[in-house]
């Protein structure tokens, strides 16, 4: 049984399912999806063209820029649903994670490894 488990397909199906899951659970039954710090950021970046949470005391974040950038692209392209969007991007990009994992373990020679070290991140 366990070596059944210990194969690529079967981490690419359960990610599959996983990353199904919550992309449903996301549609069907999230009520609220709230941000505070990157999501102004990204907003005041988008609307204001300045890179800060807080636009009365002017560009004074300190932190990096990536996550608040992707948030404005979609922030830029989708508007006002712009959360949910985000929230299904970012569940499938964790469904390349586990993945992703176990082909660099693979690589170096650690394929059962990779395949626990996938599961165990889901």
């Amino acid at each position: 049984m366990i070596n059944k488990l210990l194969k690529y397909n079967y981490l690419l199906l359960l990610s599959g399912i996983f990353c199904l899951m919550k992309i449903l659970y996301t549609i069907f039954f999230q009520k609220e999806i709230s941000g505070y710090e990157d999501w102004s950021i990204a907003k005041n970046l988008i609307y204001h063209h300045i890179y800060s949470e807080i636009l009365s005391v002017g560009s004074s974040t300190m932190k990096l820029p990536t996550y608040p950038m992707f948030l404005g692209v979609f922030i830029y392209f989708f508007g006002a649903s712009a959360k949910t969007i985000i929230i299904i991007s970012q569940h499938i990009i964790y469904f390349f994670i586990p993945t992703s994992i176990y082909k660099i373990l693979k690589d170096n020679n650690y394929q059962k490894s990779g395949i626990v070290a996938g599961y165990l991140f889901l």
